[in-house]
């Protein structure tokens, strides 16, 4: 145990201000993240560390077990008053920057501000302590708002602020993290007005690492920052890992082919429709599109999404309207016609589309294909992009959005990955 903390320990438990079982090291033990980190980009520790304890283990075992560690720093704590807490780090001590400020050490415990006494703060197996240098009346503590991370890139940095009335009394309010340096997969960015930043790439069920950090012109933190390589992942409520397309619906989204329909649903069993695959194929073949720009159909309509698109695999070959003038832009697409779209994509990119000649009178249905879908659909067999439902092709059965995902996984797979 590091002697700055024996020392004052031992005085505090003379003065019967920390339990004699404190100090006892037991059989028992747990391990929790414990993480130090002072002024600016200072970092003291950050360590997985086993803190032994006999009864009911608080944050004195674990400054207590940090003080045994010879790679953790010197810490100091103040067992001389009524409250039991640590006033300096190595060289760092409270009240060092300079008046006007209330800097000092602080902790929290998985997020949350820990009590002013260290021994009245239990601990647990698995819990993420920082001890961190600042003032809290500068201090933002941020959440993100991933709610428009799929649909639009966007991440929002948020903080709960306290603020004093007249009265004296609290009131708490959400402000955005503004100014603030956001590492994102190591992509560095830099929070607006608004507390937002535009990332480069989406996806669900992705693991992203996140970093965030702003600091006042003299060193310490305005923002307590998520550890370096924070991990979180962003899923879909309505797809589990244990089902089948699963590992589709992840590839697709994580690559912005094929985003969610809402904010945290991709809607695996709704049908597809004519414009969302045609979106797909395009942003495939990262075209530029205009989506005011229509090439005439009646009923196509500037969505915002999806107009551009349209024109574009129209204009290119890869997909046709009805003899009427009409596109279908919102009509249930089958899987035959995405096996259409994405034979004529690939042959519109030069891929090989030759035919093995595989027989595929095999499938009790073949005779059902459509006569202009045939080709598409012998060459999407051939290359397992369609492998058949219940021995069957269902080629003219609406094709749902977790059976897209897969078809499209399998295709950029075969034509794209292993190039």
């Amino acid at each position: 145990m590091k002697r700055s903390v024996l020392i004052l320990m031992i005085l505090a438990l003379l003065a019967g201000l920390i339990p004699a079982f404190a100090l006892a090291v037991g059989t028992d033990g747990l391990t929790v993240s414990f993480r130090i980190e002072g002024k600016s980009e200072n970092l003291y520790y950050d360590e997985e560390l086993d803190v032994a304890y006999t009864d009911a283990p608080t944050l004195v075992d674990v400054i207590a077990s940090a003080g045994s560690d010879t790679d953790a720093p010197d810490i100091t704590v103040d067992g001389s008053g009524v409250q039991e807490r640590v006033t300096a780090v190595d060289g760092l001590s409270e009240n060092s920057v300079g008046e006007g400020f209330s800097d000092r050490w602080m902790i929290r415990v998985n997020g949350e501000a820990a009590d002013a006494e260290l021994q009245n703060t239990p601990v647990e197996t698995g819990d993420e302590i920082v001890l961190y240098y600042g003032d809290p009346e500068l201090m933002q503590y941020p959440d993100m708002d991933l709610s428009r991370m799929l649909t639009d890139g966007i991440i929002r940095f948020t903080s709960d602020d306290a603020g004093t009335n007249s009265d004296g009394s609290t009131y708490i309010t959400t402000n955005p993290v503004v100014g603030a340096i956001v590492t994102w997969d190591g992509m560095t960015y830099k929070t607006d007005a608004s507390g937002e930043i535009i990332i480069d790439s989406t996806g669900a069920g992705v693991t992203h690492s996140v970093g965030i950090e702003r600091y006042y012109e003299n060193g310490l933190p305005t923002v307590l920052r998520f550890i370096p390589d924070y991990s979180l992942s962003y899923g879909f409520e309505d797809v589990s890992p244990d089902d089948w397309y699963y590992d589709a619906v992840i590839y697709v989204s994580q690559r912005s082919l094929l985003t969610g329909v809402t904010e945290t649903g991709y809607g695996p069993a709704e049908a597809m429709n004519r414009a969302m695959f045609v979106t797909v194929i395009g942003r495939l073949s990262e075209a530029e599109v205009d989506q005011t720009r229509s090439v005439g159909f009646t009923d196509v309509v500037s969505d915002g999404w999806s107009t551009g698109y349209i024109t574009w695999a129209v204009e290119n070959g890869i997909v046709n309207g009805y003899d009427d003038g009409t596109f279908g832009q919102y009509q249930q697409v089958t899987r035959e016609q995405i096996a259409v779209m994405l034979y004529r994509y690939a042959q519109h990119e030069g891929l090989e589309t030759g035919l093995a000649g595989q027989d595929l009178s095999t499938f009790p249905d073949w005779a059902g294909v459509s006569d202009y879908a045939k080709t598409a659909v012998s060459w999407a067999v051939e290359n397992g992009i369609i492998t058949g439902t219940d021995g069957k092709l269902d080629s003219g059965g609406v094709a749902t959005r977790a059976q897209a995902a897969v078809m499209l996984e399998r295709f950029v797979t075969a034509y794209f990955d292993e190039q």
